[in-house]
């Protein structure tokens, strides 16, 4: 069982860790863009709010599921998960 629980805690973690960069990334390039004037203002806002709803929700509900389950007794497994 832990490892399965590996297994998806590792598929899991580099599912997060790559939304969460490219929205990073994807902001960066945005804020970068709209500084130098090579983007105007309103469509910029619409390409970050979109950036924003993908990696970053991502990254927010995992917090929330982490939080969720390590906070009241849970399963050995649960630690190799997130392990």
């Amino acid at each position: 069982m832990r490892g399965l629980a590996i297994f998806f805690g590792l598929f899991f973690g580099m599912l997060v860790w790559s939304r969460a960069v490219r929205s990073a990334h994807s902001l960066w390039l945005i804020i970068t863009a709209r500084r130098s004037g090579a983007l105007p203002t309103a469509p910029s806002w619409v390409g970050l709010l979109l950036t924003l709803l993908s990696g970053l929700g991502l990254l927010a509900a995992a917090g929330v599921f982490s939080f969720y389950i390590l906070s009241g007794p849970h399963r050995p497994e649960w630690n190799w998960f997130f392990g």
